[in-house]
């Protein structure tokens, strides 16, 4: 049996005290450095945004108009055939409540039978997200079965909108092989996003990043042509799309999406862009 003093001998040593843990840490020349720099880096970068006043959270700025309140008869020779409704629990997937799906018809075609008189329209608007991932029909095709063959982006003059004014529009062509058959879809796609058009979702983020500016907007304008599994070749659908997409981008941009550059002069001005809430005067 171990006497007393023994007992003492073998006893724990005591671990180190609170006082001592912070003297070891502030020993560490290093550590000690790398935390003055961070610091000093946080402070100087919040310094530069503040003088250079650059916003990372964005606000919202509206729609001039409801996409809903399009005037399809401005669309004519475009006939209205159907507005559809998206259920709620899509919308959820959808990220958004501010859309229109339209199915048109091209009345200029006169063989009823031909598929690219079948017109889907499909517009989103997305405003108020400080991270926006946006939804692309590449993903969208892949997990309903289908391929991507063939992508590439069209270059559409818009005369309308003004000398000069080209819209980059992305076109993909998909197929989807069963045991006996094969269906091949053509969809074209652009985003307006601050007052430009990108033809893909990395145009976009890099648009609505801008450090520089307060709001960010980004509204998808997709078509595809056809019913069930009755298509138009590629050719053809391009055709038909640059038709279409000169008829519709020229009414979106005038009569709907956000006119930036009285976004973007406000912001200069201080004020608030356009559906802004403003406080409230006489407080």
């Amino acid at each position: 049996m171990p006497s007393d003093d023994q007992k003492k001998t073998c006893a724990p040593c005591p671990g180190p005290t609170g006082a001592s843990l912070v003297g070891q840490i502030l020993g560490n020349r290093g550590f000690v450095a790398c935390v003055v720099m961070l610091g000093a880096c946080l402070a100087g970068f919040q310094l530069l945004a503040q003088g250079k006043r650059i916003q990372f959270v964005k606000q919202r700025v509206e729609l001039r108009k409801p996409l809903s309140d399009l005037d399809h008869d401005a669309l004519r020779p475009y006939r209205l055939l159907q507005a559809q409704r998206i259920e709620p629990a899509v919308l959820d997937s959808l990220g958004t409540d501010m859309y229109l799906q339209w199915l048109m018809e091209d009345t200029t075609i006169k063989d009823e039978s031909a598929p690219e008189r079948l017109v889907h329209l499909f517009v989103t608007y997305y405003t108020g997200n400080p991270d926006p991932v946006p939804h692309v029909p590449e993903e969208c095709y892949l997990g309903s079965g289908y391929r991507t063959t063939r992508e590439q982006i069209l270059e559409i003059p818009l005369p309308d909108l003004g000398p000069g004014v080209v819209v980059p529009i992305k076109v993909l062509t998909f197929e989807k092989s069963a045991l006996l058959s094969s269906e091949g879809r053509v969809v074209m796609y652009t985003f307006h996003t601050n007052g430009r058009f990108c033809p893909d979702r990395y145009c976009v983020r890099l648009a609505i990043g801008d450090p520089g500016t307060r709001h960010a907007y980004y509204s998808k304008l997709e078509i595809s042509f056809g019913a069930g599994g009755a298509m138009p070749p590629e050719a053809v659908a391009i055709e038909a799309g640059r038709r279409f997409l000169a008829k519709v981008i020229p009414i979106l941009v005038r009569e709907h999406w956000p006119d930036w550059e009285a976004v973007r002069r406000s912001e200069k001005l201080g004020g608030a862009a356009a559906g802004e809430e403003r406080p409230p005067t006489g407080a």
